[in-house]
């Protein structure tokens, strides 16, 4: 049998959406509370928590030098880079659908991650109590979640995957679809086309 093959035709050029510029927002958020920090360094204490236990008593601590210091916003700042190039990879790698959620999704991740770390890497010298750290990545998950959920739900064409390509229901490959994400058959979100 032949085999079927889909195309989208459009005279619309395929671009970034104009809020994928808001992908640059967490690297400036990383990148100011490191210049802080740079500018405190002095108010830094010598040795600092850096990890609590469920009681809020500290039971890790790190000391005042370059990598016990700004590791945490690299580390972020990787994280962020990762989850920006795959909300790009993932615009220009699935169908028209649905993929301006996931681009969306993947900024907002961005931020949390970019907001947790900050924080956390400022605590030393803004001694922030431990309860806003750990209540406000909740704060910004949860309405992130909900309203991914709704964006999911929203009427809309559903992606048309052939049913003999997904493996468990979850594990799609499909050599002939250009497509290198596809939404998942169950559950919110993507998967890769493996």
């Amino acid at each position: 049998a032949p085999a079927t093959h889909e195309a989208v035709l459009s005279r619309v050029p395929d671009r970034l959406p104009r809020f994928a510029w808001l992908g640059a927002g967490p690297f400036l958020l990383l990148a100011a509370s490191a210049a802080y920090l740079g500018l405190n360094w002095d108010h830094i204490p010598p040795r600092f928590p850096v990890h609590w236990g469920g009681n809020g008593e500290p039971n890790r601590w790190a000391g005042r030098n370059l990598h016990d210091v700004y590791g945490p916003l690299v580390f972020a700042g990787l994280l962020c880079a990762w989850m920006l190039i795959a909300g790009i990879a993932g615009w220009f790698g699935a169908r028209r659908g649905r993929r301006s959620v996931l681009l969306q999704c993947m900024i907002g991740g961005e931020y949390l991650l970019a907001v947790v770390f900050s924080l956390i890497s400022l605590q030393p010298v803004l001694h922030l109590p431990v309860w806003p750290i750990a209540v406000l990545p909740l704060a910004i998950a949860v309405p992130l979640v909900l309203w991914l959920v709704s964006r999911f739900n929203e009427p809309g064409e559903p992606e048309s995957t052939p049913n003999d390509r997904w493996t468990g229901g979850f594990l799609y490959y499909n050599p002939q679809d250009p497509a290198l994400m596809v939404e998942k058959r169950d559950g919110l979100g993507y998967t890769f086309n493996f």
